[in-house]
């Protein structure tokens, strides 16, 4: 080339013109166009650069109904996936109170907590005005009313100064005269859900006992119970 001829050796050595910050640059961009999330090959890439944007933007309506068959078949298959991995939760209302959420607020903190999970996916469809959040309201009130009431007739325990700490989280409670921490939750559908912080720090401590009512029936969940039931037999210390 002409530069080449007219800068010898030097031409050669161009790029130690470069600055370091320069350099970094384009390497972290072949980084990212190699490891594309698409999946397309060197040659695939440098195809579609030295394709015209007027080809890369024209579709035939053959094309366009393939591909929109194609994202209808995605989300179908994606339905079927939830509904099979939680074919147990019959209804959003079922859902929501196994995690005791009864606001927009609580059920957009879980969606940031859950996301990534297929809990994430069943409830990015509730919608923020959902009409039975009273209802969920109600059923963790009725619980922890149950299980305050039944404590109270239960030897050693003592509930006159209970007060809640959270929503599903109570102190002011002793048990043989020594202050205790309970963690509420209705079991209703045979199964809770716990993700509010307040509920994992009360029971990172032995002083905290976890109790479930259905409106039947008041019992606590102790370790041994959580084991079993969950097939669980290793703890990282």
């Amino acid at each position: 080339s002409l530069a080449e001829k007219i800068f010898g050796d030097l031409y050669d050595r161009r790029y130690r013109l470069r600055s370091d910050e320069e350099i970094i640059e384009d390497i972290k961009f072949r980084q990212a166009i190699v490891n594309n999330k698409n999946g397309y090959t060197e040659q695939e890439i440098l195809e579609l650069i030295n394709t015209p944007k007027e080809e890369l933007f024209r579709i035939s309506p053959e094309d366009f109904h393939k591909f929109e068959q194609w994202k209808h078949n995605q989300s179908q298959m994606a339905q079927q996936v939830v509904q099979e991995e939680y074919k147990e939760l019959v209804t959003p209302q079922e859902l929501l109170t196994r995690l005791c959420i009864y606001s927009p607020e609580m059920l957009e903190l879980a969606r940031r907590r859950f996301r990534g999970t297929r809990i994430y996916e069943y409830l990015r469809y509730i919608p923020h005005d959902f009409a039975e959040y009273p209802y969920v309201e109600a059923i963790i009130r009725r619980a922890k009313n149950n299980i305050i009431a039944y404590l109270s007739q239960t030897d050693g325990y003592n509930c006159d100064r209970w007060y809640e700490q959270s929503t599903t989280v109570i102190g002011g409670i002793t048990k043989n005269d020594r202050p205790i921490t309970i963690v509420v939750r209705p079991s209703d559908r045979g199964q809770v859900i716990l993700f509010y912080k307040e509920e994992f720090d009360a029971l990172e401590y032995p002083e905290t006992e976890l109790w479930v009512d259905n409106d039947i029936r008041q019992e606590i969940i102790t370790l041994g119970r959580v084991l079993k039931n969950t097939g669980i037999n290793r703890i990282p210390l």
